[in-house]
């Protein structure tokens, strides 16, 4: 502990870590430069790894939990897997509400629940997965509110899974998932732009064009 002439008490140490993404560059010896961001886990100590991986499994369960839900719905409608309807039926079901042509929205439908599912399993292309995710979920929620909010028939379901694709959009999908090598692994703001637009996109004109 040092005193400066005119300042408080300093607590001087040499394994002082910067905050996450602000780690500078140093020199590499051979006249360049060398940016230590990505080596700044390797510095952490162990309070500070140990909440890193705590938000990476955290993280890595909400989207295995979420996804497979989704990927489960697609099945369903896709393969009449777990009791669900197959897409024939799926297709029937739709064109009574009044989505037509029928067979293509609900092939869209189950792709975009299975595919987008999956994707977030892997956290592979995760504001993709978020984007279908939300896309479903907002051209659901008109469909369930005339029976209110709660259940058994409202729309409380499909907004907490709306939630959740916002949720891990913003957040990313963590370092425990195929994309930890992508900028958009640790969240951001344009990434969750991109997934957020393209979800409300999807959702709204798929609710508005079908007919009736």
């Amino acid at each position: 502990m040092r005193e400066t002439p005119f300042s408080l008490p300093v607590q001087w140490s040499d394994d002082t870590i910067p905050p996450y993404g602000t780690a500078p560059r140093e020199s590499n010896g051979r006249g360049g430069t060398v940016n230590t961001h990505r080596h700044a886990s390797a510095r952490l100590g162990p309070t500070e790894r140990a909440a890193t991986g705590g938000t990476d499994l955290g993280l890595f369960v909400l989207r295995v939990v979420v996804g497979l839900v989704l990927a489960g719905h697609g099945a369903q409608k896709l393969f009449g897997a777990f009791g669900g309807p197959g897409l024939q039926n799926w297709e029937q079901q739709l064109s009574t509400m009044g989505y037509e042509p029928a067979r293509w929205f609900a092939l869209a439908n189950a792709i975009a629940e299975f595919g987008g599912g999956l994707l977030l399993v892997l956290g592979l292309l995760t504001p993709l997965g978020c984007a279908a995710l939300l896309g479903v979920m907002i051209n659901a929620i008109p469909l369930k509110a005339a029976n209110g909010f709660w259940i058994p028939q409202g729309f409380e379901y499909e907004t907490v899974l709306a939630a959740l694709a916002v949720v891990l959009a913003i957040t990313g999908p963590g370092l425990i998932s195929l994309d930890r090598r992508f900028t958009w692994a640790r969240g951001g703001v344009a990434s969750a732009v991109v997934a957020i637009v393209l979800g409300v996109i999807v959702g709204v004109v798929a609710y508005f064009l079908k007919s009736g």
